[in-house]
């Protein structure tokens, strides 16, 4: 582990540490290296399991696409479904199985933590958004068919952190995009014309049919 530590004792004669700048950083970790156990970050990644075959996991490799109907209202949550896990060679493991293997004394799956940032294709749209960063949730607030088209990108970023400084970041910029989409039952204006038939009286009092033709603007 690595961390920075700044002296203001070291002053000139005459000066004064008025600002108090004798700290020590929280640690910034390469490995996880506590209670017995030390784990490079190259064997922490982001992954999920695998929906075709049952017990196996999958690493997060690239960004996820998540398409959601500007009508949906529904709370979807970022990068649904991973999580930090333990790599050993090809084999990936959930962090408590991965404890169980390995005589692990350390809860690591209590240590994850995850946030993300959240940019719009449309800022002037970010009203009709609910995000949380915190939460790692994403919904449409409000319904409007303007939405329809637009794209809201999270970018998340997974890390172990300890109550006493420590912070082991597995994997920044993990990216999750929203894309709005219609639900299929959108009302548009007809290109075709349209022809509406009336009858008009005669001088006569007879009624002759006539056609008017009606054009879309």
């Amino acid at each position: 582990m690595v961390a920075l530590h700044v002296d203001g004792s070291a002053l000139s004669e005459g000066e004064s540490n008025d600002f108090e700048t004798d700290f020590t950083s929280a640690f910034i970790g390469t490995a996880y290296a506590k209670a017995g156990i030390q784990i490079p970050v190259k064997n922490f990644v982001l992954a999920r399991a695998d929906a075709e075959n049952e017990g196996e996991y999958v690493e997060y490799t690239d960004e996820v696409t998540t398409e959601v109907k500007y009508t949906d209202k529904e709370v979807h949550g970022v990068l649904a479904g991973y999580t930090v896990m333990y790599k050993d060679g090809e084999t990936i493991l959930p962090l408590a199985e991965a404890a169980e293997a390995n005589n692990w004394t350390v809860d690591l799956a209590a240590l994850v933590s995850a946030s993300a940032e959240f940019t719009f294709s449309d800022p002037g749209s970010e009203e009709l958004y609910a995000v949380d960063g915190k939460a790692l949730t994403f919904a449409v607030a409000e319904s409007e068919t303007a939405l329809i088209g637009q794209t809201v990108t999270a970018a998340a970023t997974y890390a172990l952190l300890d109550e006493e400084g420590f912070s082991l970041e597995v994997k920044a910029g993990a990216v999750n995009k929203f894309s709005i989409a219609p639900d299929g039952v959108e009302l548009s204006t007809p290109k075709s014309e349209v022809m509406w038939t009336y009858a008009a009286a005669t001088s006569d009092d007879t009624y002759e049919a006539k056609g008017l033709v009606l054009t879309p603007g």
